[in-house]
Protein backbone atom coordinates (compact mmCIF):
# COMPACT_ATOMS: atom_id res chain seq x y z
CA UNK A 1 0.00 0.00 0.00
CA UNK A 2 1.22 3.69 -1.24
CA UNK A 3 2.22 5.96 1.98
CA UNK A 4 -0.17 7.94 3.50
CA UNK A 5 0.79 11.40 1.53
CA UNK A 6 0.78 9.67 -1.81
CA UNK A 7 -2.54 7.08 -1.48
CA UNK A 8 -4.04 10.36 -0.59
CA UNK A 9 -3.09 11.58 -4.05
CA UNK A 10 -3.99 8.53 -6.19
CA UNK A 11 -7.36 8.70 -4.55
CA UNK A 12 -8.33 11.87 -6.01
CA UNK A 13 -7.32 10.47 -9.62
CA UNK A 14 -8.73 7.56 -9.23
CA UNK A 15 -11.93 6.57 -11.58
CA UNK A 16 -15.12 6.44 -9.64
CA UNK A 17 -18.68 4.11 -10.99
CA UNK A 18 -22.13 4.34 -8.92
CA UNK A 19 -23.78 0.98 -8.18
CA UNK A 20 -27.12 0.45 -7.67
CA UNK A 21 -28.65 -2.75 -6.34
CA UNK A 22 -29.14 -5.42 -2.87
CA UNK A 23 -26.75 -6.44 -1.25
CA UNK A 24 -26.77 -8.72 2.11
CA UNK A 25 -25.73 -8.54 5.88
CA UNK A 26 -26.31 -11.07 8.69
CA UNK A 27 -26.18 -9.51 11.98
CA UNK A 28 -26.77 -11.34 15.47
CA UNK A 29 -30.17 -11.29 16.80
CA UNK A 30 -33.84 -12.67 16.42
CA UNK A 31 -36.26 -9.65 17.07
CA UNK A 32 -36.54 -5.98 15.48
CA UNK A 33 -35.02 -4.45 18.39
CA UNK A 34 -31.72 -6.34 18.33
CA UNK A 35 -31.24 -6.60 14.87
CA UNK A 36 -32.09 -2.60 14.30
CA UNK A 37 -29.50 -2.10 17.18
CA UNK A 38 -27.07 -4.76 15.58
CA UNK A 39 -27.44 -2.89 11.98
CA UNK A 40 -26.86 0.23 13.02
CA UNK A 41 -23.77 -0.97 15.51
CA UNK A 42 -21.39 0.44 12.65
CA UNK A 43 -18.35 2.18 14.52
CA UNK A 44 -17.04 -1.25 15.59
CA UNK A 45 -12.84 -2.05 13.97
CA UNK A 46 -13.23 -3.71 10.39
CA UNK A 47 -11.37 -4.73 7.73
CA UNK A 48 -11.43 -0.66 6.38
CA UNK A 49 -12.90 0.73 9.27
CA UNK A 50 -11.75 1.24 12.68
CA UNK A 51 -12.50 3.34 15.63
CA UNK A 52 -16.04 5.36 16.06
CA UNK A 53 -14.89 8.26 13.52
CA UNK A 54 -15.67 6.00 10.42
CA UNK A 55 -19.29 4.60 10.17
CA UNK A 56 -19.05 1.61 7.81
CA UNK A 57 -21.45 -1.00 6.84
CA UNK A 58 -20.20 -4.10 5.75
CA UNK A 59 -21.81 -5.78 3.09
CA UNK A 60 -21.60 -8.58 0.61
CA UNK A 61 -23.39 -9.14 -2.96
CA UNK A 62 -24.63 -12.46 -2.14
CA UNK A 63 -26.51 -14.69 0.65
CA UNK A 64 -23.61 -16.88 0.50
CA UNK A 65 -21.40 -14.51 1.16
CA UNK A 66 -23.01 -12.49 4.02
CA UNK A 67 -23.35 -16.11 5.85
CA UNK A 68 -19.75 -16.60 5.64
CA UNK A 69 -18.97 -13.22 6.56
CA UNK A 70 -21.30 -13.36 9.31
CA UNK A 71 -19.59 -16.67 10.43
CA UNK A 72 -15.82 -16.04 9.51
CA UNK A 73 -15.85 -18.84 7.54
CA UNK A 74 -15.48 -19.59 4.06
CA UNK A 75 -17.69 -22.91 4.48
CA UNK A 76 -21.24 -22.49 3.15
CA UNK A 77 -23.32 -21.95 6.05
CA UNK A 78 -26.04 -23.59 6.82
CA UNK A 79 -29.30 -23.17 8.51
CA UNK A 80 -27.90 -24.28 12.03
CA UNK A 81 -24.61 -21.81 11.63
CA UNK A 82 -27.26 -19.10 11.59
CA UNK A 83 -28.85 -19.88 14.50
CA UNK A 84 -29.51 -16.60 16.11
CA UNK A 85 -29.08 -14.14 13.24
CA UNK A 86 -31.25 -12.56 10.85
CA UNK A 87 -29.81 -12.18 7.52
CA UNK A 88 -31.11 -9.04 5.41
CA UNK A 89 -31.29 -8.01 1.78
CA UNK A 90 -30.26 -4.06 2.15
CA UNK A 91 -31.41 -1.73 -1.30
CA UNK A 92 -28.36 0.65 -1.82
CA UNK A 93 -27.51 3.41 -3.56
CA UNK A 94 -24.09 4.63 -4.23
CA UNK A 95 -22.65 6.91 -6.30
CA UNK A 96 -19.11 7.04 -5.91
CA UNK A 97 -17.77 3.60 -5.50
CA UNK A 98 -13.67 2.89 -5.29
CA UNK A 99 -13.51 -0.61 -6.81
CA UNK A 100 -10.96 -2.29 -5.29
CA UNK A 101 -11.62 -5.64 -7.37
CA UNK A 102 -10.07 -3.49 -10.38
CA UNK A 103 -6.57 -4.87 -10.80
CA UNK A 104 -5.45 -1.65 -12.60
CA UNK A 105 -6.90 0.36 -8.98
CA UNK A 106 -5.16 -1.64 -6.93
CA UNK A 107 -2.04 -1.24 -8.74
CA UNK A 108 -2.35 2.35 -8.98
CA UNK A 109 -3.17 2.12 -4.71
CA UNK A 110 0.10 0.00 -4.49
CA UNK A 111 -1.97 -3.23 -3.31
CA UNK A 112 -2.24 -6.22 -4.06
CA UNK A 113 -5.22 -9.07 -3.30
CA UNK A 114 -3.24 -10.72 -0.68
CA UNK A 115 -2.91 -7.43 1.04
CA UNK A 116 -6.56 -6.19 0.67
CA UNK A 117 -7.64 -9.99 2.23
CA UNK A 118 -4.55 -10.05 4.49
CA UNK A 119 -5.10 -10.92 8.86
CA UNK A 120 -5.95 -7.10 9.30
CA UNK A 121 -6.25 -8.14 13.08
CA UNK A 122 -2.80 -9.03 13.68
CA UNK A 123 -1.79 -5.59 13.08
CA UNK A 124 -4.49 -4.04 15.36
CA UNK A 125 -4.00 -6.26 18.62
CA UNK A 126 -0.26 -4.96 18.01
CA UNK A 127 -1.71 -1.59 18.22
CA UNK A 128 -0.77 -0.35 14.50
CA UNK A 129 -3.55 -0.05 11.86
CA UNK A 130 -3.85 -2.47 8.99
CA UNK A 131 -3.06 -1.07 5.32
CA UNK A 132 -6.26 -1.54 4.78
CA UNK A 133 -7.70 0.67 7.49
CA UNK A 134 -5.54 3.59 6.32
CA UNK A 135 -6.73 2.71 2.65
CA UNK A 136 -10.34 2.92 4.02
CA UNK A 137 -9.78 6.26 6.11
CA UNK A 138 -8.16 7.84 3.37
CA UNK A 139 -11.16 7.01 0.84
CA UNK A 140 -13.82 8.45 3.40
CA UNK A 141 -11.71 11.46 3.90
CA UNK A 142 -11.08 12.38 0.61
CA UNK A 143 -14.80 13.08 0.27
CA UNK A 144 -14.91 11.00 -2.85
CA UNK A 145 -16.68 7.96 -2.55
CA UNK A 146 -19.70 6.81 -0.98
CA UNK A 147 -18.96 2.44 -0.55
CA UNK A 148 -15.50 0.83 -1.88
CA UNK A 149 -15.95 -2.73 -3.38
CA UNK A 150 -13.93 -4.89 -2.12
CA UNK A 151 -12.67 -8.76 -2.70
CA UNK A 152 -14.19 -10.97 -0.37
CA UNK A 153 -11.62 -12.82 1.55
CA UNK A 154 -14.11 -15.51 2.25
CA UNK A 155 -14.76 -16.49 -1.68
CA UNK A 156 -12.04 -15.65 -4.29
CA UNK A 157 -13.97 -14.12 -7.00
CA UNK A 158 -16.88 -12.56 -5.28
CA UNK A 159 -17.05 -8.76 -3.33
CA UNK A 160 -18.08 -7.10 -0.68
CA UNK A 161 -19.74 -3.56 -0.54
CA UNK A 162 -18.63 -1.33 2.18
CA UNK A 163 -20.99 1.84 2.31
CA UNK A 164 -20.39 4.84 4.03
CA UNK A 165 -23.65 5.53 5.15
CA UNK A 166 -23.10 9.27 6.34
CA UNK A 167 -21.96 9.85 2.32
CA UNK A 168 -25.25 8.31 0.28
CA UNK A 169 -27.87 10.27 -0.37
CA UNK A 170 -30.16 7.80 0.02
CA UNK A 171 -30.60 5.38 2.83
CA UNK A 172 -29.59 2.26 3.32
CA UNK A 173 -33.29 0.56 3.74
CA UNK A 174 -33.50 -2.98 4.66
CA UNK A 175 -37.01 -4.33 3.16
CA UNK A 176 -38.56 -7.73 3.01
CA UNK A 177 -38.65 -8.17 6.77
CA UNK A 178 -39.74 -10.85 8.78
CA UNK A 179 -42.95 -11.04 10.55
CA UNK A 180 -43.52 -8.88 13.81
CA UNK A 181 -40.94 -6.86 12.39
CA UNK A 182 -41.31 -3.41 10.92
CA UNK A 183 -42.03 -3.04 6.93
CA UNK A 184 -38.74 -1.94 6.68
CA UNK A 185 -35.46 -0.83 8.62
CA UNK A 186 -33.15 2.18 7.89
CA UNK A 187 -29.49 2.07 8.68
Amino acid sequence: MLRDTDLREALQSLPTASWEGQVFRCVKGVTADEVQKNLCNLTQDGRYSRGEDLRVLYTSHGWEVAGMEFRQSPAKPTPADLRGATCLGLRVWAERVLDLTDAGVRERLGTSLQELTGDWQLLNEQGEDAPTQRLGRAAFESGRFDAVRAPSKLRPGEANLLVFVDRTRERVVATDLPPGFPERLEV
